[in-house]
């Protein structure tokens, strides 16, 4: 059974429920001889045909969360598909649908994710009527997908190359395995949002903190103001981000960020503390070591962001460079692009001809 997908769009992600709303067609084709008349070899029309009595395939959505609706949902004779497959006749099921779909989310590397939103089709018939495979004539697509609502916060692609749809393994039954196929988006977040309006900020109160560092050693109430008030700000982020995601059993990189981040300023708040604590040694010692300690945790804290946040600067920067190298500045190998662009889609041309050809 031949199978096609296409995503028409795809929006209402739930982190906590884990689902997600998804608009799309299916098509599954199928050789019927029935439907072509002995005599005449005329195939027969989708409205004279009794689908009742005919084999269909029982298509399930397997991971649909409650019902789906159906903008429409038939059977039909297919004679484009019949012309594709070398006149043999070709039936299909065809539907528009839209629904909720439940997701195994992935959130270790939040707000730097990657999700996989996946359609998993089923039949109710066993491997030895019906077997999923990728349409070979029409490939699954995504038309649209740079319209899509969800483009502000995640970028989209097609998984598995120009083929969006494959074959899984098959699922065991009670009357025997059952074949299964799945379309797949993969999704990777835009974290502007969350670098702009939590991590930057936290980056940039912690960073303050150090200017307490300036003040003298005995000064504790005012040193305490400090330390407490980002400390305040950083559980209120972490609240916040808290709200947003469902409840794990892990951190995610946003906690572990936040969370060292309160870390740094207890380790400040019990180091004035113990300093102050400390009788035996006199105040100029202690104010040196005071701002000894305050220069080391400053370095640490710098060190420790930009080993974080590595990769992404590596990202950032390869952009930039990037678009150097395809605008003025590099104006041979921007030439050289638009050659490799003519080139691959004068290819793309040729093989469109040539299959149209064959078929």
């Amino acid at each position: 059974m031949y199978c096609r997908f296409s995503w028409f769009q795809l929006d209402g992600i739930d982190l906590v429920k884990h689902t997600f709303h998804c608009k799309g067609y299916f098509e599954a084709t199928w050789h019927d001889p029935a439907l072509r008349d002995a005599e005449s070899g005329a195939l027969a029309e989708s409205q004279d045909v009794d689908w009742s009595a005919r084999f269909l395939p029982q298509i399930l959505f397997a991971n649909k969360a409650g019902d789906l609706t159906h903008d429409f949902e038939k059977y039909v004779v297919n004679a484009k598909a019949t012309e594709q497959f070398g006149g043999r006749a070709m039936a299909s099921y065809q539907t528009v649908f839209h629904g909720d779909f439940t997701a195994d989310f992935s959130l270790q590397q939040f707000p730097y994710d990657v999700q996989t939103f996946e359609i998993v089709v089923g039949t109710g018939h066993t491997v030895r009527n019906v077997v999923f495979v990728p349409n070979p004539h029409i490939h699954s697509s995504a038309p649209g997908i740079g319209r899509f609502s969800l483009n502000d916060t995640w970028a989209l692609h097609l998984m598995d190359g120009v083929d969006g749809m494959r074959t899984l393994p098959n699922i065991k039954g009670v009357m025997g395995d059952r074949s299964r196929c799945a379309t797949s988006l993969r999704a990777r977040r835009r974290p502007q949002f969350f670098e702009v309006n939590i991590l930057l900020m936290n980056f940039i109160i912690i960073l303050l903190c150090f200017t307490m560092f300036c003040l003298p050693i005995n000064d504790i109430a005012d040193r305490m103001t400090i330390a407490m008030t980002a400390m305040l700000t950083s559980v209120a982020f972490k609240t916040y981000v808290a709200d947003q995601l469902p409840d794990l059993s892990y951190l995610t990189f946003l906690d572990k960020y936040l969370l060292l981040g309160i870390v740094m300023l207890v380790v400040m708040v019990v180091e004035t503390v113990c300093v102050n604590a400390i009788g035996t040694v006199g105040a100029e010692q202690k104010q040196s070591f005071d701002r000894q300690f305050g220069g080391a945790a400053f370095v640490v804290f710098l060190l420790g962001n930009l080993w974080a946040f590595n990769r992404r600067l590596g990202q950032c920067c390869g952009s930039e460079a990037g678009r150097g190298s395809a605008g003025g500045g590099g104006g041979g190998g921007g030439e050289k692009e638009e050659e490799g662009t003519t080139k691959a889609t004068t290819t793309t041309k040729k093989e469109q001809k040539k299959k149209k050809k064959k078929r």
